[in-house]
């Protein structure tokens, strides 16, 4: 333990010792008023800028470097970087002064925002994580069918010409300039490559080929709403002719309805326990009697036996159109 300690304890006093003769080679060179004002503006040490960045205009393209790389901070506006620098140099001069004149309460404040930070971080680091499964599961699949069906080559990052939504109701296609998509085959290919690699049910294209940018949108046709009132749906049930029923609402909120005279007099109903057989006959019923039918309801074995034979002595009101046995 103690040698582990000792070794730690040269270990940190070279390090001071070498950032301390750095430090003082370049207060030499540059002189402390000038290394002073590019810390405090986001300068390099040395003056030279390693991007085209300005005071409001943000750095593209290669940087001024041997690599052509450099520090995302160093492609922010000079503006950015000069507020970044001084509120950590005057967050540093707090601490400092906070420990020498109350060490235990800044302790404190200083365990508390570790541990805000630590959370803060960790939250970022699953966001990112879930970018990259959406990514890897999605986006780049589809970069690499439908890439080569557009013109662009598949070595392009997907997000110069791609972004799909994290639920997938909505994808974004920069199409390539100079390319003809007018055609409805190639359009349609286009959209069901793209709609099947993404999991997209109905989708509902949208081609942008006028201006000089062309795009093509996919989105998730809206689906069935989860709880239909009476009221909302009533000028649909009033609307249709007297032989057309309306079984539910469909994706996009477009109703779903049958003809018993253009379709079948007969309906039947495949689903499994709690699928809604009960309430889809429940609102067939509903219509049938608010236009005067005559209806009989009976269990399974009932109506093997004496179903429709039990309607037979009803009385028919004279509205009535048709006698219904469910």
């Amino acid at each position: 333990m103690l040698a582990f300690l000792l070794i730690t304890g040269c270990i940190v006093l070279f390090a001071l010792w070498r950032t301390v003769k750095h430090a003082l080679i370049r207060l030499k060179k540059h002189g402390s008023h000038a290394l002073a004002w590019r810390w405090l503006t986001g300068i390099p040490h040395h003056g030279k800028p390693l991007t085209n960045a300005g005071w409001r205009r943000p750095g593209k393209g290669d940087a001024f470097t041997p690599t052509k790389h450099a520090p995302r901070f160093h492609y922010r506006p000079r503006w950015q970087r000069t507020v970044i620098r001084v509120t950590e140099t005057l967050t540093a001069i707090r601490i400092l002064t906070g420990l020498i004149v109350n060490f235990w309460l800044t302790a404190n404040i200083l365990i508390g925002a570790a541990a805000g930070l630590a959370v803060l971080g960790g939250w970022r680091a699953w966001l990112r994580w879930q970018r990259r499964k959406h990514r890897r599961t999605w986006v780049e699949p589809v970069h690499a069918i439908v890439a080569p069906m557009v013109g662009w080559p598949v070595v392009n990052p997907p997000r110069s010409w791609l972004a799909v939504e994290q639920d997938r109701s909505k994808a974004v296609f920069q199409l390539p300039p100079g390319r003809d998509f007018s055609d409805p085959h190639e359009q349609e290919k286009i959209v069901r490559a793209a709609s099947r690699v993404l999991g997209i049910e109905m989708p509902e294209p949208s081609w942008a080929l006028a201006g000089p940018e062309h795009t093509l949108t996919i989105a998730e046709t809206p689906p069935p709403p989860d709880e239909v009132l009476c009221g909302h749906i009533w000028d649909i049930l009033t609307s249709p002719g007297p032989d057309t029923l309306i079984i539910g609402i469909g994706r996009d909120g477009r109703p779903v309805t049958i003809d018993l005279d253009g379709d079948s007099p007969h309906v039947g109903l495949s689903m499994g326990s709690g699928g809604g057989k009960s309430v889809t006959c429940g609102l067939i019923l509903a219509q049938m009697l608010y236009r005067g039918a005559s209806a009989s309801c009976s269990t399974s074995s009932a109506s093997r036996t004496r179903g429709p034979a039990a309607c037979r002595t009803w009385p028919t009101p004279a509205t009535s159109r048709r006698s219904t046995t469910c």
